[in-house]
């Protein structure tokens, strides 16, 4: 008790001495800032502890300046006024901070010179002082209008939702709705919970919940009390269908779902079960839940049901080629028991099939050359009554010799890598001629983006089983391995393994392509066994294909217009074949090039024509190209066609630089017809009427200037009976339409234009009665030029129109490269003739002149 009163006197002494005249001087340092306008430069962050917790500023300066410093009465209004303001600054620079965050979030970084990067900058800075708070504060308002503090609350938390906004920017293109089936799989993080997802869906307003729950409940309910499921195998999709139906309010109306409606009543149907703590009838909702769980279960099997029969209609079992089974639901039995059980038969006899196909793969050997599903084919063929599209399958699956052939290193995997596609081709021809033999369509398989798992396994089997069937001279590869999927081709890289540790006597080659990357997981799995290589060159596989392709040309030309289309027609006609076309243009992909040339089937009497025009995916192309001309047989997926041995002729379309032509190497390989321009190749009709012989007829009488002598007739007696010769009729065109023009227009496009538009212009002349010879005598007495000089306007307007009317102005320049500069001269629109004359369809007797003038 004693001690503490000594202690007590220790303070009071203390503050009394000490602590209140130290206090007093250091006020009197501060205030005396406060005096004559010095306050203004006082910063923020200085003055705000000092005035932290102020209710009232008035009546605290008028004490200052009764008391400390003597004050103004203009100085105590502005300070007091920069003072009300102050309080509210710690909260801006809150909420200031937080934008700041969301809008880096947002991925939109604030600038210097905008609101909120100059704001940052001041509160960063510390640059803010008291003369100019009012200031601030009034510019920050103006730029927040809204001050509601909802609002800014739900800033802050935006702020603090980084990963939410992340994840949210992520899904933006997707459906939220789906995540809600997902939900199950993740823990009770902050992303995953189905409150959360729950939320996200209100908030994009995918579903409506509340609005159409009613009407969700029953149709689940039903579905569940009175639902009729069935599990059949369509025959005309050779797909497994799940529907469930049930009847209605009328007496004869039944709803049906599919398995896509039976998701979406799913999704809602894991919402409604969710507990919502505001039910009055705890009962009801027990039981409602317990409807929408029971639902989910359902579909949640039935979509079990659905991938496992798909397997098992895929790998051909023989016992579901048809299947049908139904499933009904009642409110004693909801049929979830049966469903499960009928899951768990068809996983049994899918696994008991997979090991059936795999002994009778391993002791029959040609089994390996088809996929399970396929082997139906083979077996409608031998026991039922045959249509001819099973017929044509069957065929073409079994096409193709086997030549024995000698085979080196063997037991040991080669691996081949390159860094360009388009040499795949040179790859696989150099392993096989080295081989000694040329590749067969049951030694290789190309892979695609839709290779699937059967394929690959189905080969590496087909490889590994050969020696003990009797091909052991025969080697086996594996193509485009960079296409398939990380998932394939780990499962390649263990199925090579494993069988590599059971056989020794093999021959397989795998090609992969490092383009556009480092590493790839086979290469990198077998690096021992990797090597580089670009396989055979240019010369060597134009050796090779002039042997294994002689009945295939490719025909290219300088430019367009000089005849490829023409010269093919020729060349079937001399074969006695039939041209059948096929075009490729750009969107063709391998994929589609199958199925257009599967549905082509072409016929003994017919000829092939490949016309490429585009193309875009150029990999793609030349390998359909490598392996119908090279194997003789395409496929992807359940698309097969084989090539019967007729003639092949690949018009490639004339582009700049021929870039076309140089993009699909394939091509460059085959037999090659490249036009060049020459007037005897113009054919001549020997028709008197024709185009062609009218217009040669009028230049024949213009070169021997007979055009104001005679009349040109076409019909009644006094026609022409004989047609003018081929070779000049040739030279006539020659000399009439190309004598002057430019290299350009070496194209029998472009005499086709102008050999019709004139023919169509000169027999107007021939039937008009004006322009006859005799009439003209009678109306002009002296001698006249009037048809010569008539017949010439039409030549040049005719060649005006023909070297013109393919482009206007702006599509002629922006085609134009600096190559077509150098080799053609191309002549600019605005220096051109622009008048022009021609006789008028109404009135056949009248000239029409249009002129345009250059200036205008």
């Amino acid at each position: 008790m004693q001690l503490k009163r000594i202690t007590d006197s220790i303070q009071i002494d203390y503050v009394a001495t000490t602590l209140i005249p130290a206090v007093r001087e250091e006020h009197l340092k501060t205030f005396k800032k406060y005096k004559d306008r010095k306050w203004e430069e006082i910063k923020y962050s200085e003055a705000f502890p000092l005035w932290k917790g102020v209710t009232d500023v008035k009546i605290e300066l008028e004490l200052i300046s009764n008391k400390v410093v003597v004050l103004n009465n203009s100085d105590i209004k502005n300070l007091e006024d920069s003072l009300k303001q102050l309080t509210d600054i710690p909260k801006w620079n809150e909420r200031i901070q937080k934008l700041s965050v969301l809008v880096e979030i947002f991925k939109v970084s604030p600038k210097t010179e905008d609101w909120l990067g100059r704001s940052l900058k001041i509160f960063r800075d510390d640059i803010l002082i008291l003369g100019k708070l009012v200031e601030f504060a009034k510019y920050i308002k103006n730029h927040n209008p809204d001050d509601d503090e909802n609002y800014w609350l739900f800033i802050k938390e935006l702020s603090s939702s980084s990963e939410l906004l992340e994840f949210l920017q992520d899904i933006a293109e997707h459906d939220i709705k789906s995540l809600i089936n997902c939900v199950d799989a993740y823990s009770d993080g902050q992303l995953t919970q189905k409150d959360t997802v729950s939320s996200l869906i209100q908030v994009k307003q995918l579903r409506n919940i509340s609005y159409g729950e009613e009407v969700t409940k029953e149709k689940i309910q039903n579905a569940v009390l009175k639902g009729i499921y069935t599990f059949e195998k369509d025959d005309k999709s050779n797909k497994f269908n799940i529907t469930i139906e049930h009847q209605t309010y009328l007496p004869d109306e039944m709803q049906l779902y599919n398995m896509s409606d039976l998701q979406n009543l799913r999704e809602l149907a894991q919402l409604i079960a969710k507990p919502t703590n505001t039910s009055t009838d705890l009962t009801k909702e027990k039981n409602s839940r317990k409807i929408m769980n029971e639902f989910v279960l359902q579909v949640d099997t039935a979509q079990e049901i659905l991938n496992v029969g798909s397997k098992l209609i895929q790998m051909g079992h023989f016992d579901y080629r048809q299947f049908k089974k139904e499933i009904i639901c009642t409110e004693e039995r909801f049929g979830t028991t049966e469903m499960k059980d009928l899951l768990v038969k068809l996983k049994a006899d899918l696994q008991n099939w997979k090991k059936v196909v795999d002994e009778a793969q391993e002791q029959h050997y040609y089994l390996t050359f088809f996929r399970a599903c396929l082997i139906l084919a083979f077996y409608d063929y031998f026991t039922y009554v045959q249509d001819n599209e099973n017929t044509e399958i069957c065929r073409t699956l079994i096409k193709g010799e086997r030549v024995i052939s000698d085979v080196v290193d063997r037991g040991k995997l080669c691996v081949a890598s390159c860094n360009d596609k388009l040499r795949v081709p040179n790859i696989i021809m150099s392993l096989y001629t080295n081989h000694g033999s040329y590749p067969e369509p049951w030694q290789i398989l190309i892979c695609t983006k839709s290779t699937a798992i059967e394929e690959l396994n189905l080969f590496i089997k087909r490889c590994f089983f050969a020696a003990k069937n009797g091909y052991g001279e025969k080697l086996f590869c594996v193509a485009n391995l960079e296409l398939l999927e990380l998932e394939l081709q780990y499962g390649l890289v263990e199925s090579i393994r494993s069988m590599c540790d059971k056989h020794n006597d093999y021959l397989l080659a795998l090609i992969c392509c490092r383009e556009g990357s480092f590493h790839h997981h086979i290469l990198d799995q077998f690096s021992q066994d990797v090597h580089s290589t670009n396989g055979l060159n240019a010369e060597a596989m134009k050796n090779i294909y002039c042997d294994l392709c002689s009945n295939i040309v490719c025909v290219s030309s300088d430019l367009s217009g000089q005849g490829k289309t023409e010269w093919i027609k020729q060349a079937s006609f001399e074969k006695k074949k039939l041209l059948r076309g096929f075009l490729i243009s750009d969107g063709a992909d391998f994929g589609s090039l199958v199925r257009k040339f599967r549905v082509c089937k072409l016929q003994p009497f017919e000829s092939l024509h490949i016309n490429i025009i585009s193309a875009y995916n150029f990999n793609e192309i030349n390998m359909f190209l490598f392996e119908l001309l090279t194997l003789k047989f395409v496929s992807c997926k359940v698309d097969i066609a084989s090539l019967p041995n007729t003639p092949v002729f690949i018009e490639i379309a004339s582009t700049i630089l021929q870039k076309l032509l140089n993009s699909l190497p394939i091509t460059g390989y085959l037999v090659k017809e490249h036009l060049s321009w020459n007037i005897r190749n113009l054919n001549v009709s020997s028709e008197i009427c024709s185009p062609i012989q009218i217009v040669c007829n009028y230049l024949y009488a213009y070169d021997k200037q007979e055009i104001d002598v005679i009349d040109i007739v076409l019909h009644g007696k006094c026609s022409i009976k004989k047609p003018l010769p081929v070779k000049m009729c040739q030279d006539l065109i020659a000399k009439y339409f190309f004598e002057g023009n430019t290299d350009g227009v070496s194209s029998f496009r472009f005499v086709d234009i102008f050999v019709n538009v004139l023919a169509d212009q000169l027999s107007r002349l021939s039937s008009s009665a004006y322009f006859t010879v005799e009439n003209l005598k009678l109306m002009i007495k002296d001698e006249t030029l009037l048809r010569t000089t008539l017949v010439k306007t039409l030549i040049d307007v005719s060649k005006e129109f023909a070297t013109r009317s393919l482009k206007t102005k702006e599509a002629q320049l922006e085609s134009t490269s600096d190559y077509y500069k150098a080799k053609f001269e191309i002549i600019q629109w605005d220096v051109s003739n622009h008048l022009l004359v021609c006789f008028m369809t109404q009135n056949p007797d009248s000239i029409c002149t249009l002129y345009r003038e250059i200036n205008k």
